[in-house]
């Protein structure tokens, strides 16, 4: 055999010998990791099984139990309604929201806005999506105005007053509203991150089934 053909030979088994060993290293890597798995699963099978096990009857809470309060009841309240009319408007306040829930245009209009609101113009909410869920109270009302007024969970008392405009630049489409957020609680309050309900337009085709919901927040989102 030429010294050519030995100097292949002799690479070959120094190849075959690199293989073996990275072979071998490599699967007692594999053994130690399976290893690993299984010690953190056998660390933590305890600890599930005494969070999944439920108490027994008639035993005392445990300090985690009692840590969590309890989700407060539904207070069904009753809903209180209050109509404002000047010229051919109309603007129906419901205590749902705290807001319009329709608003009528009669005369040669003949349109009501919101039909197809999914709450209340005016609902305040801290995030786009969901609905207004605190309780409202018609706290008072006239025949210019109406105020409504609900506390939150956080202890904020938000008061909403709608009021028919007046003066020189009054006009019967329109209408104020002055909201006033008083913080009751103990923590301190974002107010910048409230949504208000604009309410939801028919198209003026008649012909047109879409529909069109609108919001407004302070930060100019």
């Amino acid at each position: 055999m030429d010294r050519k053909s030995w100097i292949i030979v002799t690479l070959c088994v120094i190849l075959a010998g690199l293989n073996l060993y990275y072979t071998s290293e490599n699967q007692k890597l594999a053994q130690a990791e399976a290893a690993r798995i299984q010690a953190e699963k056998a660390k933590n099978a305890p600890a599930a099984a005494v969070t999944a096990t439920p108490a027994a009857p008639g035993a005392a809470p445990s300090a985690t139990t009692a840590a969590v309060p309890a989700a407060p009841a539904a207070v069904n309240v009753p809903e209180e309604k209050h109509s404002l009319t000047v010229g051919s408007m109309t603007f129906e306040l419901t205590s749902k929201g705290g807001g319009i829930a329709r608003a009528v245009l009669a005369g040669t209009d003949k349109v009501t806005l919101n039909t197809n609101g999914l709450e209340a113009i005016g609902a305040l909410r801290r995030e786009p999506a969901g609905l207004d869920a605190m309780t409202y109270k018609l706290t008072s009302k006239s025949d210019k105005s109406a105020t409504f007024e609900g506390t939150s969970a956080e202890g904020v008392v938000v008061t909403k007053t709608y009021s028919l405009t007046e003066g020189k630049e009054s006009d019967e489409h329109l209408i104020d509203l002055n909201i006033t957020l008083r913080n009751t609680g103990a923590a301190q309050h974002r107010s910048e991150e409230y949504y208000l309900y604009a309410g939801a337009s028919s198209a003026l085709k008649h012909d047109d089934a879409r529909y069109e919901g609108f919001f407004w927040n302070d930060a100019g989102s």
